[in-house]
This record gives structure tokens, C-alpha cells and sequence, in this order.
């Protein structure tokens, strides 16, 4: 593949799920268009694509703690298409819940509280450091599927209530965290969860992404969020 070739496909992917042409969508970029919300996270922000105002620009396979250890969430290069007067939402933490954050304590003989902290700290210190000024809102992880509704190839560590309570932890740090910086934060999980905390079955068919027709309560917290209404 070409260099030529190679940066044309990275300029494709920058827009992300913006639907308008690729010159309205790099227009925008350029002067900073007012009341565009750009999303950064995991696949969980496929629950954002296609919405008007919103361009999409999901990281598959990256966790909240690759993105804190990155350095700037987004390429640099990206950062130079994104507008200044834009808005920057970042939803990282599901892979976190589901699969790291409860092991990684249980190896190193750790309070579960300790490495969320620590983890809420470098990401919140990343976010600040990328943002160069814009607007920010983050939102909190999705409530972790049940063991038998996780299909087998997203994995999940510990029981349903160790997932549960590194949820309600991930979420009150980032609360937290939010309040001093001045960054919005959305926490739309009460809308799917059952009574104990976990995803209910019937919003989901891989215990993990929300389905289409019920995206609904979690894409109007956003904009509610964002003003976009």
C-alpha cells in the first residue's frame, strides 16, 4: 500500500458515520460548526451512529485504560479536522468492566476501588490533555450482561455481582471526576438494567451492545446532555 493510499484511507475513516459528503464533513471540521457532538469509545458507540450532529468515530477493541495510556485520545492528526467549538464525548469502560478492571485487582491483591481510581485518574488526566479546550462529556459504561447472555467471544471475568459492583464503581469515580473539570457526564444504565444491576436480556442478543430498536433512552440522555435537542 502506498503513502498516498494509506493517508486517503485515514482521512475516510476520520469522518467517521458523519452521512454528509466528505467536503460539508471536513467543512465543518475546519470552522468548528457549533453544536457538533464528535464521540470517541468503544464499539458501545454504535449506539450514536448515524444520529444527526454527532460523527461517530469508534476504536474497536480499545479499553478506557489503553486510551489513558495512549496519550492523546484521538490521533493528532484528528485533532486538526475537529473543530474548536465542537464537542468531544468520550464513552470508554464497558471492556474495562467486563474483563479487566475485577482481574487485574484479584492479581495483584488489590482493592477493587484502588484500581478503579487510579484508572478514572489517567483517563480523566488524558481527556484534559486532548481536549485543548473544548467542550467535553463523558459517558458511563453500559450495565455488564449476564454470564449467560455474554456470547463467548467478548469474554467476561468473576461473577454477575463482581461485574455489577466494578460498574457502580467505574460510574460514581467518573462522576466524580466530571464535576471539578466541568465536563458533562451521562449515566443512562437504569433504563436497561434489572433489578440487580445487570443488562436485561431482552435489550440485548450478545449481552453486550444494546439493540437498535431500544437505543432510544440512551441516545436522548446524550443529547440532553449536549443540548441537542
Amino acid at each position: 500500500m502506498s503513502r498516498l493510499t494509506a493517508a486517503i484511507g485515514r482521512l475516510r475513516s476520520a469522518r467517521g458515520s458523519d452521512p454528509r459528503s466528505t467536503a460539508e464533513a471536513w467543512w465543518e471540521r475546519l470552522r468548528g460548526e457549533p453544536g457538533t457532538a464528535h464521540v470517541f469509545g468503544d464499539s458501545q458507540t454504535h449506539t450514536y451512529v448515524g444520529l444527526p450532529r454527532m460523527v461517530v468515530h469508534t476504536r474497536l477493541a480499545r479499553s478506557m485504560h489503553r486510551a489513558a495510556m495512549d496519550g492523546p485520545l484521538f490521533p493528532r492528526w484528528l485533532s486538526l479536522l475537529v473543530g474548536r467549538r465542537s464537542t468531544l464525548v468520550f464513552a470508554y469502560g464497558n471492556v474495562d468492566v467486563r474483563r479487566h478492571i475485577g482481574r487485574i485487582a484479584a492479581e495483584r491483591g488489590l482493592p477493587v476501588e484502588h484500581v478503579v481510581d487510579d484508572l478514572v485518574a489517567r483517563y480523566m488526566a488524558a481527556i484534559e490533555t486532548a481536549r485543548a479546550g473544548r467542550r467535553v462529556v463523558v459517558v458511563a459504561p453500559m450495565a455488564p450482561g449476564t454470564n449467560a447472555a455474554i456470547l463467548p467471544r467478548f469474554g467476561a471475568w468473576g461473577s454477575e455481582e463482581q461485574r455489577v459492583d466494578v460498574r457502580q464503581q467505574v460510574t460514581a469515580a467518573l462522576a466524580r471526576a466530571c464535576a471539578p473539570l466541568g465536563f458533562g457526564f451521562v449515566d443512562s444504565s437504569a433504563s436497561y438494567s434489572d433489578p440487580r444491576g445487570c443488562l436485561k436480556r431482552e435489550f440485548s442478543d450478545d449481552g453486550v451492545h444494546l439493540l437498535p430498536g431500544v437505543r432510544g433512552p440512551a441516545i436522548e440522555a446524550l443529547r440532553s446532555a449536549l443540548d441537542l435537542r
